[in-house]
């Protein structure tokens, strides 16, 4: 039996065990987790450093495919592998991007931070982020 368990283990820890059934990407699927495709290029250039430097909070406009701008916060700052979601005021997430789809954005000129917020836009995110952290 001892020797049935270390060739078993030293079969799994192999690293040329190339005997995948594809069951984690299933059950993660199961889950709803999917690792979508990278569509477009994946360049690395002053966008992806700028996308990278993003920050949780900062606010982000985005065009859409009707040209349509709309200011959105940055929730959640992902990777390469995963998403960045942008949320609006009533914190709805409207908008994920991925890493390289993002640095697109920019580079097309479809989305560009906001330095500067008007003070009542400022003031009105400073209430709403205060409320949502005492609901919280």
């Amino acid at each position: 039996p001892d020797d049935e368990l270390a060739k078993n283990e030293e079969h799994l820890l192999s690293p040329f065990n190339n005997n995948d059934s594809g069951e984690f990407e299933k059950m993660m699927e199961a889950m709803g987790i999917v690792q979508e495709e990278e569509h477009g290029p994946q360049i690395d250039d002053r966008f992806t450093v700028q996308v990278a430097a993003l920050e949780v909070g900062e606010w982000v406009e985005l065009q859409d495919e009707k040209g349509e701008k709309r200011r959105t916060k940055l929730a959640w700052k992902g990777d390469e592998f995963t998403h960045y979601a942008f949320v609006n005021w009533r914190y709805q997430v409207v908008a994920e991007k991925s890493y390289y789809g993002l640095a697109e954005e920019f580079r097309q000129g479809n989305a560009r931070v906001i330095e500067e917020l008007p003070l009542f836009d400022r003031a009105f995110d400073s209430v709403f982020t205060k409320i949502m952290q005492l609901a919280s």
